[in-house]
């Protein structure tokens, strides 16, 4: 089924509120589309790999703490919460008895 313009008009003067209300919400959609586009490209552009403790993890700039999972045997696992200060990474807790599965 496909709309086109003029099936619209009916439906506007049937009921205003509602193809008012529809065309507040596509405006506001597209609005944000357009406004979180260049943020979304920039930020996929400055992504960068790095390990921490011998996970790989995809950072953007703006990333400050990072949770790792590392499997160690069957689900045993090593769970670490990671800081950065000062463009240097920190491990700054780490639970070895972690589980997964």
């Amino acid at each position: 089924m496909t709309l086109r313009p003029m099936t619209l008009l009916p439906m506007m003067l049937r009921r205003p509120m509602l193809a008012l209300i529809t065309m507040a919400c596509a405006a506001a959609l597209l609005l944000n589309a357009l406004a979180a586009g260049p943020a979304l490209a920039a930020d996929q552009e400055a992504a960068r790999t790095v390990r921490l403790g011998g996970v790989k993890v995809e950072l953007t700039n703006k990333t400050r703490q990072v949770v790792t999972v590392k499997q160690r045997s069957g689900w045993h696992s090593r769970v670490s919460l990671w800081h950065r200060a000062g463009g240097d990474w920190h491990r700054v807790q780490t639970a070895r008895d972690g589980r997964t599965g």
